[in-house]
């Protein structure tokens, strides 16, 4: 990820809050084309369709462009004084992850982290189409950059629990096998502490 900026000074609430909104928004997309490339691989499989539909991957592509257009454009709203993020040594990475981020806000952090496990799933649909793997290494580098936010969400409630909820899920299957006792460690806990928040 890169934080660049021209202004020296964090973005107002309505500033933030329309990017959440619009980013939320293109997230909301990804499910359909989650859903529209099962079903062209479950046709291809099946021998009723020989090639994956071309609007799908464009849809898909189009989606993807937008996504990372408007995190950009996000992240551009914060100062290079106040980023909205910083990276800084790690207390608990295991000699996996030496640094970690540490946010300006939690909204900041939970924007961050799911647009990194979205953009990951809908690489893998684009991969899936394109019957290559053109985003692994970016893949790799967002499961980096959610594994480095995990110490900064644990101390944030509720809301951090949740979306590493999420994004560790997505993080897990792709993340080499010397991470993954190290991400399923900190997945178990969020799981455990989205139910002990939702109970009480």
């Amino acid at each position: 990820m890169s934080i660049s900026a021209d202004a020296n000074r964090l973005p107002s609430a309505s500033t933030t809050f329309r990017f959440y909104n619009d980013l939320c928004n293109y997230f909301a997309g990804v499910p359909r084309v989650v859903s529209g490339t099962k079903a062209a691989r479950t046709e291809k499989a099946a021998g009723t369709i020989q090639y994956f539909p071309s609007d799908l991957l464009i849809d898909a592509q189009r989606l993807r462009t937008n996504m990372m257009i408007c995190f950009d454009q996000f992240l551009q709203t914060f100062g290079q004084s106040t980023p909205a993020f910083i990276k800084v040594q790690s207390g608990s990475g295991g000699g996996l992850f030496p640094s970690k981020y540490v946010y300006r806000d939690t909204l900041t952090a939970a924007l961050v982290t799911s647009y990194s496990a979205y953009l990951i799933v809908l690489n893998k649909q684009i991969n899936a189409l394109h019957q290559c793997e053109t985003q692994k290494e970016e893949n790799l580098s967002l499961a980096r950059d959610i594994c480095m936010s995990v110490e900064y969400c644990a101390a944030t409630g509720l809301c951090g629990a949740q979306c590493m909820t999420f994004s560790l899920q997505h993080v897990l299957p792709i993340c080499p096998e010397e991470h993954r006792s190290w991400v399923k460690s900190w997945l178990d806990l969020f799981m455990e502490s989205s139910m002990l928040l939702k109970n009480n």
